[in-house]
């Protein structure tokens, strides 16, 4: 963008991605992934806590980039069967609760924050060297043999 400024008075979006899916094509999409691994897979439907349409009509443009030599890296199976082994690969360092949705805006009771869901804890508290920060260290507090919260 910088070889290539907009003309005085010109207004151009440069949307900073190369491909759109729908959560369910996600979902589908690396489900297939891990069963080529031999994962055992179900994809579970959970309510959108959003106000929104379950299905709509979403056509972003993202040329922009592609027009001023992007080469798209695509998400297809390979990329997704390498992003499964290194989930795999640090499963122990995943917080289920840090990814279910916590939010319902179709419901007007405050949500409850991650400490209120999360049963009561005596969590150890450790300092590891944070990968790629040099000497700095990163606070983790953990719970259990399975468990690891990243502060």
């Amino acid at each position: 963008m910088i070889l290539n400024p907009a003309e005085p008075g010109e207004f151009r979006v440069f949307n900073q991605f190369t491909e759109q899916f729908s959560v369910w094509q996600l979902a589908h999409a690396v489900a297939d992934a891990a069963r080529s691994a031999d994962y055992a897979v179900e994809v579970a439907h959970i309510e959108n806590p959003r106000v929104e349409a379950e299905e709509h009509y979403y056509n972003a443009r993202h040329q922009a980039l592609c027009d001023l030599g992007l080469t798209p890296h695509l998400l297809d199976q390979s990329v997704l069967a390498g992003m499964i082994e290194r989930v795999a690969r640090h499963r122990g360092l995943i917080d289920p609760d840090a990814i279910r949705p916590v939010i319902g805006w179709r419901t007007r009771e405050p949500p409850m924050s991650r400490q209120e869901r999360a049963p009561a804890r005596s969590p150890a508290i450790v300092q590891r060297p944070a990968i790629g920060t040099g000497s700095r260290s990163a606070i983790a507090n953990i719970n259990s043999e399975n468990e690891f919260h990243a502060v």
